[in-house]
């Protein structure tokens, strides 16, 4: 990397590590990770907060960023894809059983419970393994009296931690992981939901396609094992390709309006 560069990004990083941790989220990335479930259920909420009189404006500025703006339409394009499943199901007699094999908080799914009610044919299992990420989801549900939503330590890359879900999920979620994830673990993942899903079971995740800020997040703000947060983009037909690979069909995929990422629903 020329001097010039690796000068632009230490004083970068040195201004977010000081002037920067006015902001809560951006003192939440550099404590839990950029990645960390927690730092997604706080771009989710999109409330800023801050210190010392301009730590607000900061927030907004970084909530505001064009990776943060494609997350959150992203979730929201993940809600309608999980919003027609569950009412196909319902159409159909069917209770749905939702997994999120990473969900860390949660939050995106409680907004969903909420919405389309907490009744006996709704069912939300979120596993991860962040256990602070979990606790702060089981608080959110007990606040919102959520009681169709639970919380368990998983593996989402260990096809026998998945295998010990119950009840067996007929609709998988994995949101916001596969973009961390090298293809292996991508691979190994989609092995694992699909042994576990029953026939007519669905999968649905996420793909990060594009960043317009890659060397900026890779050089400057650590991931949630204080490394260097290194995105993976790739290609729908790279991660439907997977999909196949793993047994599903009828894949159907869209990207959200800011073009950063696209989902994906496969059946088995």
């Amino acid at each position: 990397m020329p001097v010039i560069s690796k000068l632009k990004w230490r004083l970068l990083g040195l201004s977010m590590r000081t002037v920067g941790q006015a902001s809560d989220g951006i003192r939440l990335g550099y404590a839990r990770g950029f990645d960390s479930g927690e730092m997604l259920d706080y771009v989710y909420a999109n409330e800023a907060h801050g210190r010392l009189g301009y730590g607000r404006l900061v927030d907004r500025v970084y909530l505001d960023s064009i990776g943060w703006r494609a997350v959150r339409t992203r979730k929201t394009l993940l809600q309608e894809v999980l919003r027609q499943q569950i009412a196909v199901d319902r159409d159909h007699r069917v209770p749905t059983v939702v997994l999120d094999v990473a969900a860390g908080p949660g939050r995106y799914l409680q907004e969903l419970c909420a919405e389309v009610g907490t009744t006996h044919d709704l069912t939300v299992i979120c596993r991860d393994l962040d256990e602070a990420g979990l606790a702060r989801g089981r608080a959110q549900a007990a606040t919102r009296a959520l009681a169709n939503i639970r919380y368990e330590r998983g593996d989402a890359c260990d096809p026998a931690s998945l295998g010990t879900v119950r009840p067996r999920p007929n609709l998988v979620v994995a949101s916001g992981l596969y973009e961390l994830l090298d293809a292996a673990a991508i691979q190994r993942s989609l092995a694992g939901v699909h042994s576990l899903l029953p026939a007519g079971g669905r999968v649905v995740f996420t793909t990060q396609l594009r960043h317009p800020q890659l060397e900026l997040i890779a050089n400057v703000l650590p991931n949630r094992l204080g490394q260097p947060w290194r995105m993976e983009c790739r290609s729908l037909e790279e991660v439907e390709g997977y999909a196949r690979a793993a047994g599903f069909g009828r894949l159907a995929s869209a990207v959200e309006p800011l073009g950063l990422f696209g989902v994906t629903l496969g059946l088995k």
